[in-house]
């Protein structure tokens, strides 16, 4: 029988293992490569760790985005205030 998609990448997820020196990370050309325990709780240290590093990313990412939107639309209003006069 044919695996499908899913059931395979689950299997290769559980293939990821823990890194010998015990970190939940390394940093490969400036970039995080994360090792979580796929088949371990949410709440196991490694996994906690990794998910408060993809919270803190997208975080990160929304300040960006809203500030970018804040500083275009106050952009927009001063252009509009300078064409009212």
């Amino acid at each position: 029988m044919e695996m499908d998609n899913k059931t395979h990448c689950m299997q290769e997820l559980y293939t990821i293992k823990l890194l010998d020196n015990g970190l939940p990370f390394e940093v490969i050309d400036k970039a995080e490569i994360w090792y979580p325990v796929w088949d371990a709780q949410v709440d196991y240290a490694v996994n906690a760790k990794f998910l408060a590093a993809v919270v803190k990313c997208i975080m990160t990412n929304e300040m960006v985005i809203q500030r970018h939107v804040y500083e275009n639309t106050l952009t927009y209003c001063l252009v509009e205030v300078l064409r009212s006069q």
